[in-house]
């Protein structure tokens, strides 16, 4: 009988010995995880700021001299090919396009526009960001205002920014 239950007590210990390195390993893969998603929103954030950054550097850049030169469709047109961009338009006051790199004036597409960014665009601010998705494929947007001499914005500048543009 004793033998039996010091058999019994070996046989527990045994699985709680046996039972611990699995906790450990359980732990530390739980703990390799959470570092891996850490690391991956980390990523995503970052290169989500560095084409933010691009985006607004190319706009505030091409606004000045839109605002000199005027805002023909020729210079969009090289505006948008030379940063890789999928769109580049300017608007007006009542949300019409005065000149386009694919089109040239009329109305815009509302379902592709942020009237939010256009409007802070005319308050004199610039406003870039995620603007819209189409099944997997996502587009930045950003609206730029185009200042009179008196600082007052005229139009407002608005680019869009696709695959081609991330991968360059």
């Amino acid at each position: 009988r004793e033998h039996r239950s010091n058999l019994r007590r070996g046989c527990a210990l045994m699985r709680v010995r046996a039972a611990l390195p699995l906790f450990a390993a359980g732990m530390g893969l739980a703990g390799v995880l959470a570092a891996t998603l850490a690391l991956s929103r980390a990523a995503e954030s970052a290169v989500d700021s560095v084409l933010e950054q691009r985006l607004r550097g190319a706009g505030e850049a091409a606004t000045p001299l839109l605002a000199e030169l005027g805002a023909a469709s020729e210079r969009l047109s090289g505006l948008m090919r030379a940063n890789e961009l999928d769109d580049v338009y300017v608007l007006d006051q009542r949300l019409r396009m005065v000149a386009g790199a694919r089109a040239h004036g009329g109305h815009v597409d509302l379902l592709r526009l942020d009237v939010g960014r256009v409007t802070q665009a005319f308050a004199g601010q610039t406003s870039v960001g995620r603007g819209y998705t189409l099944r997997t494929l996502e587009i930045m947007t950003g609206s730029f205002p185009i200042l009179r001499p008196a600082g007052v914005p005229s139009a407002v500048l608005t680019r869009e920014a696709g695959p081609s543009f991330v991968r360059a």
